[in-house]
């Protein structure tokens, strides 16, 4: 009931368990307790349980002192407990608590107790220091094994161990400089009455947590990033383009066993065998295969190619600059299962839809290298009279459509015809795809020298991590931190908004050159992007939302939209479900749906705005755009939209959802002194 002690020191009374087990009461309740030293009280294990007990629930103790008492690792473990998290959706139980003492001759910190350690000192993000003193228990590993999971803490300033018998040997000594050299936060480590002090070798310590102080000399704003050097790229990306049942996938596994022919000699001459049941299934959804040419990666982007996602090939295309080529692809034959050819003008309504949306999204280059490179592969020509008079029309309409398209594209003379199934059969064209990959490579704007090795550096965390696609923005500025020198905070004063925005220039840079999908403002990094485009732009663009929506007018509550994505990502049948949220919130999946322009806020002043998401409209879904005829209850009107350059040039599926947004903004700013709905009108 107290209201004005702030500090309780029982130093030197003996304590049992039962006041152990009144004073955890005192911790819920009391709102004025700053600082309790329970030193030398003879604690055990179980008075230091009830102890931990009480600071799960108290919110205003900033220290606690518990050294020279009796306890073992049972005791560090409950202790430490509330002070630590155990899964990454988990919260930590106790944020105030900023201090904590433990230790002695007769405190048997054990196993156990040394796992507690390691486990809070790398959760916590709350605790400045941590006292250990006079421990026998620890041996020098243990020690090694202690600064080590320091260099991902941000939050602990101080760290004594006064007297440990551990801290002693080169390999400590090695293990302490390496971590302030990565942590810059660390301003005091007490190492009074230890080996390593007593042999005077702590002194480089002392000197290095100066060095952390000190205000190092900032690079102007302007040349923040200009002395990260730069190289050539290493990852190219092929985008595979094609109507559906143009044989995009069957082609892209025979190159990949021509990328693996020199393991396999004899797969040259052998077919992929392909079951007739799986040569009738489309593949759903944008694929991406990887293969590896000498030091460089190439990576296969198969666009999907049913109209429903039509809308999200936007999203997909290459950054200004990134190493990226195309590959049209048409069947001669309207479908595999049946030998209808398709006549020279259909193949050329296809190749000319794919070079039109090539250009529409590609900025007219001053030069003629950075054009975009296409080259067209025309499959199941195994079943073509080579003599057929289609083949031959076919040939001159390529013909044309690249003169039409000259300056336009860079266009590869060469059209491939190719059995998509036979590996023999795309010898030749896999030698082009590993031949404009080196030329691409080395003509593109260079990339940070940074970016080729936090390549390989995400792989290894990929590895590390259960294979996990996404990461949080703090799980990247570890990595940063602790195995990136240049995108590294070296002192506490250093400018911390300017390394954040060097971490952000690469971040950007691999998003640009496909190796991760990143936006800023949103948290995250998208690694694995054959996993989103799959996974979850694939189930986003074909949402039933109408069906479960209670709101007829196109409009939804985040909280509804919420539960349609954990419903659509969660299946009923066991072992089925998506792993969608084991790595993003439902709400990650709507900012990152609202940055990729899937969906819109009906009011962007609200946060509670509801959400317009027009490219999953009935009318609009998989169907080309038709003008609507006024009825008795509605009138439309509207204006005709269409590219200056008709002829090389359109308006892609994906421009419409986001023009249906800005005009929704425009009638709502005006409409908004009228007291319309704007929902009602557009």
């Amino acid at each position: 009931m107290n209201s004005t002690v702030t500090t309780l020191d029982m130093t030197g009374v003996r304590l049992k368990s039962r006041w152990a087990k009144e004073f955890r009461w005192v911790l819920e309740q009391n709102q004025t307790l700053k600082e309790v030293t329970l030193s030398k009280t003879c604690l055990k294990d179980k008075g230091v349980v009830y102890v931990a007990a009480g600071l799960f629930k108290n919110r205003h103790l900033e220290r606690l002192h518990l050294d020279g008492n009796w306890f073992s690792g049972l005791g560090v473990e409950h202790l430490l407990c509330p002070l630590s998290r155990f899964s990454a959706l988990q919260c930590q139980a106790n944020i105030t608590l900023r201090s904590v003492t433990f230790g002695g001759s007769r405190t048997k910190i054990g196993r156990s107790g040394f796992a507690a350690i390691l486990q809070m000192l790398t959760t916590n993000e709350t605790l400045t220091r941590l006292a250990i003193v006079d421990d026998q228990s620890m041996r020098p590993d243990d020690i090694f094994r202690i600064f080590k999971s320091l260099e991902k803490n941000a939050s602990l300033r101080c760290l004594s161990l006064q007297g440990c018998k551990g801290v002693r040997g080169e390999r400590v000594l090695q293990a302490i400089m390496e971590t302030l050299q990565i942590n810059p936060w660390i301003e005091d480590i007490d190492l009074a009455r230890t080996p390593l002090h007593n042999t005077g070798k702590a002194d480089a310590i002392y000197q290095r947590l100066g060095q952390n102080g000190k205000t190092e000399t900032e690079p102007a704003e302007n040349d923040l990033l200009k002395d990260m050097p730069l190289t050539e790229p290493k990852s190219c990306r092929v985008f595979f383009c094609g109507q559906e049942y143009a044989g995009k996938a069957t082609l892209c596994n025979s190159i990949s066993q021509n990328f693996s022919s020199s393991k396999l000699p004899y797969i040259e001459q052998v077919k992929t065998l392909v079951n007739p049941v799986e040569q009738a299934v489309r593949t759903v959804g944008m694929k991406i295969k990887t293969f590896k040419d000498e030091d460089k990666k190439i990576s296969v982007w198969n666009l999907a190619g049913q109209h429903e996602f039509y809308s999200l090939h936007d999203l997909m295309f290459p950054g200004h600059g990134s190493a990226s080529f195309f590959l049209i692809i048409s069947s001669l034959f309207r479908k595999p299962s049946n030998r209808e050819p398709k006549t020279p003008m259909e193949i050329e309504e296809d190749l000319q839809y794919w070079l039109r949306f090539i250009v529409s999204n590609s900025k007219r280059a001053v030069q003629q290298c950075m054009l975009p490179n296409v080259a067209v592969v025309l499959t199941h020509h195994d079943k073509v009279n080579q003599t057929s008079q289609n083949l031959q029309a076919t040939v001159n309409s390529i013909q044309k459509l690249r003169d039409k398209f000259n300056g336009y594209v860079d266009f590869y003379p060469t059209v491939f015809t190719v059995d998509a199934r036979s590996s023999a059969s795309v010898s030749k064209l896999t030698h082009h795809i590993r031949k404009t990959s080196k030329t691409v490579l080395q003509r593109v704007p260079r990339v940070y020298q940074l970016c080729n090795d936090l390549i390989q550096i995400l792989s290894d965390w990929r590895s590390e991590n259960y294979n996990k696609p996404a990461m949080k923005w703090k799980e990247f500025a570890e990595i940063c931190q602790v195995k990136v020198p240049p995108l590294r905070i070296r002192s506490r004063r250093d400018n911390k908004e300017k390394i954040e925005m060097r971490r952000r220039a690469v971040a950007t840079c691999l998003h640009h050159i496909g190796e991760v999908i990143y936006f800023d403002e949103l948290g995250f990094l998208i690694l694995d992007c054959e996993w989103f485009c799959g996974e979850v732009l694939s189930r986003l663009i074909k949402l039933e939302v109408r069906r479960q929506s209670s709101d007829e007018n196109g409009f939804i509550s985040r909280k509804e939209l919420e539960k349609i994505l954990r419903g659509s990502f969660n299946s009923q049948i066991p072992g089925m479900g998506s792993k969608v949220f084991e790595n993003l919130e439902a709400n990650d999946l709507i900012k990152m749906m609202m940055k990729l322009e899937l969906c819109y806020d009906q009011d962007p002043s609200d946060p509670n705005s509801l959400l317009l998401i027009p490219s999953i409209l009935e009318e609009g879904r998989g169907k080309q755009q038709k003008w609507q005829l006024g009825g008795a209850d509605c009138l439309y009107a509207g204006r005709h939209l269409q590219c200056d350059d008709s002829s090389h040039m359109f308006l892609t599926p994906g421009f419409f959802p986001r023009l249906q947004e800005r005009v929704f903004l425009v009638f709502h700013k005006l409409l908004h002194h009228e007291n319309i709905l704007a929902s009602e009108v557009f």
